[in-house]
Order: C-alpha cells, then sequence, then structure tokens
C-alpha cells in the first residue's frame, strides 16, 4: 500500500511538472503577441477596453491625454494578469510538494493551467502563430479536465461516489479531442453537444460534492468545503458587480477601465487561495464567523448604499419641486441618516441572518442568555444545580449529564 502510494505521488508530481513547464513556457512565449495586440485600437463596439481587451479610440485619445501610452497600458495589464496568476502559480507549486495524496495533485494542476489562461497570454499566442494552437488546446483540456475532476475527489483525493472515476476519464479523454480536434469545432464554446456535455459533467461534481457532504463527510472535511465554497461565493459576486457597473455606465475614463480590469484580475486569486487554504488545513474552523461577517458586512453595504442613493434621488426630486432647483442640504440629511441608521440596521441584520443560517447557534445563545438573567435571581443550590442541568441537556442534549461539587469544608 505504501509503494502503491508512492508511485501514485511520483506519477501526479510527474504530470504537474510537465504542466507547469507548458503553462510557464507558454505564458512566457505569449507575452509579446499579448503586448502587441493591446497597442491596437479596438473597433469591435460594446467589448472594446473590458476585461484586458484594447481600447477604443475615444479611450486611446483620453489616454494620451493623460500623458500615458498604449505601451504603458498594455504593460500595466499584462503585469496586473501576470501578479494575480502568479498566485495560482505559487498555490499550485506548494500543494504540489506539501500534499501527500496523489490525488489532490490535480488541484495542483488546476491551479497551474488556470493561472496561465487567466493572464490570456497563451490565446494570444495562439491567435498570433497558429502553430502554437495546438498546445494552447492542450493546456485548455488539462485546465477543464482537471476541474471536472477537482468536483470528484475533494477534499481528500478520493472519488465519491467511486463510480465517478469513469466519468473523470472520460472528462480527460472528451475535452482532449474536443480542443485538439483541427479546426476546433468541437471545442465547447463552438459546439452546443460538446458545451451541453460540460455543463453535465461539472453538475454532476456539484451533485458529488452535496452528496459527500450530507453522507461522507466529517467535521473537517466539511469544513474545508465551506472555505471553497466561500471563496466561489465572493468571486462571483464581485466579478457579478463588475460586469453590471461595466454594462450599466459606459466606459468613459481608461483610468476606470483599467481600475475595473484590475479588480477582475485580482478577484481571480480568491479561489486559489480558498483552495489551498482548505487543502492544508490552516485555521479551517474560522470559517463560520467569517461567512457570518461577510453576510452582515455585505448586505449592510448594499444595503446602505441603496438608501443612501435612493434618499438622495428622492430628496433632491422634492426640492426641485419645491424650489425649482437641486440642493446640498438633500445630500446632508441623507448622510445624517445614514449614521443614524448604520448602527439598528446591522444589529437587525446579524439578528436575521444568525436566525436564518445559524439557528441552532442563535437558540443557544438565546437559551445561555435567558439562563444568566435566571442566574442573577436564584439563591437556592438544588434549584440552581437542576437549572444547569436542565440548560446542559437542552442546549448540548448528551445522552446523560450529572453535576458533582465538592463538599464545603468545615
Amino acid at each position: 500500500m505504501m509503494r502503491r502510494r508512492q508511485r501514485s505521488l511520483l506519477v501526479g508530481r510527474s504530470i504537474w511538472v510537465a504542466v507547469a513547464l507548458l503553462a510557464v513556457g507558454l505564458s512566457v512565449a505569449g507575452i509579446p503577441a499579448r503586448f502587441a495586440a493591446l497597442q491596437m485600437v479596438c473597433h469591435a463596439g460594446g467589448a472594446c477596453g473590458q476585461f484586458g481587451s484594447p481600447l477604443p479610440r475615444h479611450l486611446v485619445r483620453d489616454l494620451h491625454g493623460m500623458g500615458l501610452s498604449l505601451h504603458v497600458y498594455a504593460a500595466y495589464t499584462i503585469a496586473v494578469e501576470v501578479g494575480a496568476s502568479l498566485v495560482s502559480f505559487a498555490l499550485g507549486a506548494l500543494l504540489a510538494w506539501r500534499v501527500r495524496t496523489g490525488g489532490i495533485l490535480f488541484v495542483a494542476v488546476m491551479l497551474v493551467a488556470y493561472g496561465a489562461l487567466g493572464t490570456n497570454l497563451p490565446d494570444a499566442l495562439a491567435g498570433a502563430h497558429p502553430f502554437w494552437r495546438e498546445p494552447v488546446g492542450l493546456l485548455d483540456a488539462l485546465a477543464l479536465a482537471s476541474l471536472t475532476i477537482f468536483f470528484y475527489i475533494f477534499p481528500d483525493g478520493r472519488f465519491v461516489p467511486r463510480w465517478t472515476r469513469f466519468l473523470a476519464a472520460l472528462a480527460a479523454v472528451g475535452y482532449a479531442i474536443a480542443f485538439l480536434y483541427p479546426g476546433g469545432v468541437l471545442e465547447p464554446e463552438n459546439n452546443q453537444v460538446s458545451l451541453a456535455a460540460e455543463l453535465a459533467l461539472l453538475l454532476i461534481g456539484v451533485g458529488a460534492q452535496i452528496y459527500r457532504y450530507r453522507a461522507v463527510s466529517g467535521p473537517v472535511e466539511r469544513q474545508q468545503t465551506k472555505w471553497v465554497v466561500f471563496g466561489l461565493a465572493v468571486t462571483f459576486s464581485i466579478n457579478a458587480a463588475i460586469l453590471v457597473i461595466a454594462e450599466s455606465i459606459p466606459a468613459g475614463n481608461p483610468l476606470l477601465t483599467m481600475a475595473e480590469d484590475t479588480i477582475f484580475s485580482l478577484c481571480g486569486a480568491v479561489m486559489p487561495l480558498t483552495i489551498a487554504v482548505a487543502i492544508l488545513h490552516h485555521r479551517l474552523y474560522d470559517i463560520d464567523a467569517l461567512v457570518n461577517r461577510t453576510l452582515v458586512y455585505g448586505s449592510l453595504t448594499v444595503s446602505l448604499a441603496a438608501f443612501y442613493l435612493g434618499s438622495v434621488i428622492a430628496l433632491q426630486a422634492l426640492f426641485r419641486v419645491l424650489t425649482g432647483q437641486t440642493s446640498d442640504l438633500a445630500i446632508a440629511i441623507s448622510t445624517l441618516a445614514l449614521a443614524a441608521l448604520f448602527n439598528p440596521w446591522r444589529h437587525r441584520l446579524q439578528g436575521f441572518i444568525d436566525r436564518r443560517f445559524y439557528r441552532r447557534k442563535y437558540d443557544a445563545a438565546q437559551i445561555l442568555a435567558a439562563f444568566n438573567r435566571h442566574l442573577r435571581d436564584e439563591v437556592d443550590l438544588d434549584h440552581l444545580t437542576d437549572d444547569i442541568l436542565a440548560l446542559v441537556a437542552e442546549t448540548i442534549q448528551p445522552e446523560r449529564a450529572a453535576l458533582w461539587l465538592p463538599e464545603a469544608r468545615s
């Protein structure tokens, strides 16, 4: 068994080294092509200037008006993308070095492959030089196959349910065929059948994770899963907010466009960080408090921002009706109302989230608070003993409980 595990670990690390060399090599080779592409003026309409694409003509003109050139824009964009992807590379290397389970090395492969693709450097290389299309397609296939396998094996490296190992093999072969088939007609983005198969494999993986969490995972494994779900939720929320802002506000400032690209790129480091934290078992039990605070302050920020914006708009409209013009008094009133509302609304949100998502802990806290108030008035030791045993039975629910009190010395 030990020899088999060592052989599996050796094979996994060899695969990781090969993928890492491929990813780094394609990324470095793609820098000149990516740099040249970012210095071109975009004529593609709404897609121009978004998420690392070339800037449209009017933003290029504004950029030059600020004393900056397209060389600066291109260099900055590449630096941000590479910086965010270096996090994935480093964490992938850390996992490949630290883990002792061959299956988990697929996660390290996924981090390296996605770290390279997140830079857009391999795609730029394939677009400029068709000779490199097959190696870049292989990297794409490895990234998607390792992502599918991740859902089947996380967090302990075992396939759960066991039959998912056949789906993992099918995914590896299928992605290789799709991305290496001449012309790219079988890639999921170009073929509806391939896209449906990709979604089916991912949905089965999500179902496998739910089954594992409910029926197989112990306390530690469940905390690991919570970390990854938290990272996924944060990444999705930030990316969705950026997409909404980018679609609703026309690009009128190149610095704003660069800021959006920066946040979008750096957000790509959240998932690798939470995956690495989960696998390396570092401070796992802080996640419940972290999720709780994120829910509370995220909801607080969104709701108060909506209240502030709505109150300013409503008061400005009211001032226009009454006086015929807007007034800074509307902003002052809205700010004071926001300050007065902050703490009461935060406590209400905290109570709602505790009741809705942390009901057991909330009930226990309420019981302990009530007992603390009762304790101030109780002086009879026998009654106090019965109350303590009843409290333990209600909150912890043990099979049996007893209270030992030392005899008083005379």
